[in-house]
């Protein structure tokens, strides 16, 4: 026995416009004719308004970056294989640049270190706290990102660069070894069991450009992962209440276009990890849906379905003949319609 939940889907299509205008006054004051891109002869630039030397940083590491951040844009300033190994270069290039992310390269991490107001330049005191946090890319079979967030200063000391978030945490990056050593009480926040120190390849500053300029918005930030996860973690505990069914179906039901398919590929997404597109999705003919399918979703966390169903039927139209019938939905609700039934 089960039951089908049944709900109206009318479209998923929002664009958020978020302004692109960079905020790199935070504390300093900029000499505009200063232009701390990497150029080199060429006549085309990368993604990174860039020229010639290539990022490390990844694709799919940019876009969980923008997720997390916001619609922002980043901009290379520092690249120690290409600048050198050393601290003082780097905070001299990169001082009074607005909103920075510092990502230093493991054989199987990259941590971030994100810093809201600029560097402050050599000459100035590096101890005045600034809204930061950590994140960690676990580079396993999923791309995993870790977040902590906090208040940090910054000490210099010889070939020593800290960011220090308590007396207790912080990250502490050694550039005549090329060591970085994260305490275990912070690398707890970042899924790491364990005091953490190993050797970086190399490390990347970026300018990240975009970032809302008002108060509070890192906090909002901090606070939709816990919520994000909090809420992933209630679908995957849900159970139907007093075992009164077996399962769970959610019916998406709605006209041609409206977005059925694409609603159960972003789902089936979050909790595969990865992109995904089992349901056939687009504007032309070949691309609606015309069967009825029932879909179980596996959770990449442990391998298991989720308690819940999706199913994703033909579209409503005002033409008779055409798409889901409207006769047909009663035997939908009833579970009498078998998979990828068609009219």
């Amino acid at each position: 026995m089960f039951v089908t939940l049944s709900f109206t889907f009318l479209s998923l299509k929002q664009a958020a416009l978020i302004s692109a205008e960079p905020s790199p006054n935070r504390g300093c004051s900029i000499n505009q004719s200063r232009e701390y891109s990497i150029y080199a002869p060429s006549n085309s630039e990368n993604r990174y308004g860039t020229m010639e030397v290539t990022p490390r940083l990844t694709w799919n590491e940019e876009k969980s970056l923008q997720k997390l951040l916001g619609n922002v844009s980043l901009r290379l300033l520092y690249k120690s294989s290409v600048h050198g190994n050393s601290f003082g270069t780097m905070l001299n290039k990169c001082s009074c640049q607005g909103s920075t992310i510092l990502m230093v390269y493991l054989p199987n991490n990259v941590f971030g270190i994100f810093v809201l107001e600029s560097y402050p330049e050599m000459s100035e005191h590096l101890k005045k706290p600034t809204t930061s946090f950590l994140l960690s890319f676990q580079k396993n079979k999923i791309m995993e990102m870790t977040a902590a967030f906090f208040n940090s200063t910054v000490d210099l000391i010889d070939n020593k660069l800290r960011f220090n978030f308590s007396q207790v945490q912080y990250v502490l990056l050694r550039s005549n070894t090329q060591n970085i050593f994260i305490p275990r009480l912070l690398g707890e926040k970042l899924g790491l069991t364990y005091d953490f120190k190993s050797q970086y390849t190399e490390y990347e500053v970026f300018r990240v450009e975009g970032m809302k300029d008002e108060p509070g918005y890192i906090n909002r930030i901090a606070g939709a992962t816990p919520h994000r996860d909090s809420l992933l973690a209630e679908l995957r505990a849900y159970r139907p209440y007093a075992d009164l069914v077996s399962e769970i179906r959610i019916l998406l039901l709605g006209p041609v276009g409206s977005g059925k398919s694409s609603f159960f590929n972003s789902v089936k997404s979050i909790f595969r990890g990865h992109l995904t597109r089992q349901a056939i999705v687009g504007s032309d003919i070949s691309s609606i849906t015309e069967k009825y399918r029932i879909y179980s979703i596996k959770d990449e966390k442990d391998g298991k379905s989720l308690p819940f169903m999706l199913c994703d039927s033909m579209g409503l139209n005002e033409k008779d003949g055409v798409g889901l019938c409207m006769d047909d939905i009663p035997h939908i609700l009833k579970g009498c319609m078998p998979d990828r039934y068609q009219v």
